[in-house]
């Protein structure tokens, strides 16, 4: 694998990769693009994303997030349009049909809802 190296400049307006003997300095606009670019090409890669995720991951982008969420009306196909702003990535938009939107409301509530876990004490 190649040795990849990202840093962020003092002022915060710069990211400076290394990588393969040179060296990028990249704005934010350019970082977004590339991640746009670099995401699309990923989704036509192989071996895809595994269908479930891994929880560890899930819970430290579910810390990040916060409250940073809308949703809307899908007026073309009359479902619901879910985003989430995410620090690293900015805002992710996803479409669901309606079955799937009530799905997910439903799970959702339950897990609002449910009785807080008692904290398991080490062995």
């Amino acid at each position: 694998m190649t040795d990849v190296d990202v840093r962020v400049e003092a002022s915060r307006k710069i990211a400076v990769m290394s990588f393969g003997g040179g060296t990028l300095r990249l704005g934010t606009a350019i970082v977004d693009a590339i991640l746009a670019k670099l995401g699309e090409a990923r989704s036509q890669m192989l071996p895809t994303h595994p269908a479930r995720a891994d929880n560890s991951a899930a819970t430290l982008v579910a810390q990040r997030i916060g409250t940073h969420w809308e949703v809307g009306i899908d007026e073309m196909a009359g479902g619901t349009i879910l985003r989430i702003r995410d620090p690293r990535f900015g805002w992710m938009n996803y479409a669901l049909q309606r079955e799937e939107a009530a799905k997910l409301g439903e799970r959702m509530f339950r897990q609002a809802t449910r009785a807080p876990e008692k904290p398991r004490r080490p062995n």
